[in-house]
């Protein structure tokens, strides 16, 4: 499987991580939080961008060739639902594809209950603030509660589904835990969502399959919940099925949820739809999730 780059972006690097290099730097252990704070939470494209980190520091880590790492928005695309199909680009010129689903119905709310009358009586009523540190000047409507954001893992994807565009592609490169996290943080910025209102969600489900890039997918998950606050019931990612890194992410303490696309009801279809079921068939499938589902959450 291609490997990522050799990357330079601050955004792969958790609070520990970046507390280690402003260590290193010869800076006190305060300045990583706030360099932490600064990417994840305020969204901010670049170090020239963070006031409170000293001038010395932002040219220490610009010498030593880091950057924030956020992606951009190449191009969108807008449907008639409010569904925004973006482009994201990144600094080695590759892309992927990043989409952003609207609240829909007002029909589940993320987290197995309803919303019922009462919270879209409130909905209607709220209107949503900007993020106070950064993002565009998109015009923000009442408070979201179920708009999801579907992401890409992959530069293509090796997997070959049939019904799947991506797989004419075939596999370019793995995304770095960066890659992964800025894409929703690009949408999240374009949106002006603010994660302590609203209640989003995410799927990892774009370009690519998550658990063949596994360990920078996984690490991608943990900034997320960690860094930027998402919780960790409000994503899910979808796998073709991957049967050992199933067993490895039942083993995870911190986990999006599980969904598995079978697509088919019996070995022959899928096979012909999904060639990965010469490898790992439905019942090898099953008795992972199964497998999966013992493991208690």
């Amino acid at each position: 499987m291609p490997d990522t780059p050799s990357q330079n972006e601050l955004l792969s690097l958790s609070n520990q991580e970046l507390t280690e290099l402003v260590q290193n730097l010869g800076e006190p252990r305060f300045r990583g939080r706030q360099l932490a704070d600064a990417i994840f939470r305020q969204r901010r494209e670049s170090l020239a961008e963070v006031p409170n980190l000293p001038l010395a520091l932002k040219s220490r880590l610009t010498e030593e060739g880091l950057t924030v790492g956020l992606p951009q928005i190449e191009q969108e695309f807008t449907s008639i639902d409010g569904t925004v199909r973006y482009l994201i680009a990144f600094a080695d010129g590759q892309s992927v594809e990043t989409v952003w689903m609207p609240q829909g119905d007002f029909g589940e709310a993320g987290d197995g209950t309803e919303a019922g009358a009462e919270e879209l009586t409130e909905l209607q009523n709220h209107q949503s603030h900007l993020h106070p540190t950064g993002g565009s000047s998109r015009q923000v409507g009442p408070r979201r509660t179920r708009s999801t954001i579907f992401v890409s893992s992959q530069v293509g994807c090796a997997v070959n589904c049939q019904f799947c565009l991506t797989a004419l592609l075939g596999v370019k490169r793995n995304l770095s835990p960066g890659e992964i996290v800025g894409q929703v943080l690009a949408v999240l910025r374009n949106h002006s969502v603010n994660l302590e209102r609203e209640r989003m969600n995410i799927v990892f489900m774009g370009m690519g399959e998550p658990f063949l890039n596994y360990d920078n997918f996984m690490k991608a998950v943990r900034l997320l919940v960690e860094e930027v606050g998402f919780p960790e019931s409000r994503m899910t990612v979808s796998t073709s099925g991957i049967v050992p890194r199933i067993l490895d992410f039942a083993r995870e303490p911190i986990r999006p949820k599980l969904a598995i696309s079978l697509n088919a009801p019996n070995d022959e279809i899928r096979e012909g739809i999904m060639p990965i079921t010469r490898k790992w068939n439905i019942e090898a499938l099953l008795d992972a999730a199964r497998r999966y589902l013992r493991s208690g959450r």
